[in-house]
């Protein structure tokens, strides 16, 4: 992974975690992408069950305020020429080490937030404003793309 995606994966997270405390959830920071990093220094297999475990972390635990429902989420940003390969084995990877997750992809190009939802034909990206998932309102989903454009694009 490049540089320039991290950081692009990095600014994606904080402004995904901006539009939900925006919208009345309680953003618990969760994930992190140095824990395997750590595990090398310690002499620990990036191959290990350790390793692939901490690697998929969802980024955030997700509180919704109203009605204190509890949803994990993972944070993808996901270029413009990027084929989507990745996209799977990451819902598949987060599905095996945490059933229940939820995959949020930030594109640099409308419609800009996209939850990964599995269908009998497949992987399929929702446009968040029509997951049954989160309760946004359009309006915040607008103002926050436009930080997605400013800065991702």
């Amino acid at each position: 992974m490049s540089l320039e995606n991290i950081i692009k994966g990095r600014i994606a997270s904080i402004i995904v975690s901006l539009m939900f405390q925006n919208a009345d959830y309680l953003v618990i920071n969760y994930g992190h992408e140095s824990f395997p990093g750590y595990l090398v220094q310690l002499g620990v297999s990036k191959d290990s069950k350790i390793a692939k475990m901490l690697r998929t972390t969802p980024s955030f635990i997700l509180v919704d305020k109203k009605n204190h429902a509890v949803v994990l989420l993972q944070v993808k940003y996901q270029n413009v020429g990027a084929s989507g390969r990745n996209v799977e084995w990451g819902y598949e990877k987060i599905q095996q080490y945490w059933p229940g997750a939820y995959l949020l992809l930030v594109r640099p190009r409308k419609p800009y937030f996209f939850l990964v939802n599995k269908t009998e034909k497949g992987l399929k990206p929702l446009p968040i404003l029509d997951s049954k998932v989160f309760m946004i309102d359009e309006k915040l989903v607008i103002k926050f793309a436009k930080l997605v454009k400013k800065f991702l694009s």
